[in-house]
């Protein structure tokens, strides 16, 4: 009877973990591919000013 009574509420908890534990896993790889692409279009805009201002005479600065 104690068995039968239990199990409903550990299955509950087991997906409650299994949510948070994906929940987690999705919001650190959201962040890492954020983070990123946060660095990759730094070095770009980076790159093009770097270029624009290479390119373009000084007189027009």
């Amino acid at each position: 009877m104690i068995n039968h009574h239990s199990s409903p509420e550990i299955i509950e908890r087991r997906v409650q973990n299994k949510t948070v534990g994906s929940f987690n896993v999705k919001s650190k790889l959201l962040l890492f591919i954020g983070s990123f692409c946060l660095i990759l279009f730094t070095l770009k805009g980076i790159e093009m000013m770097m270029k624009t201002s290479y390119y373009t005479p000084h007189c027009m600065i």
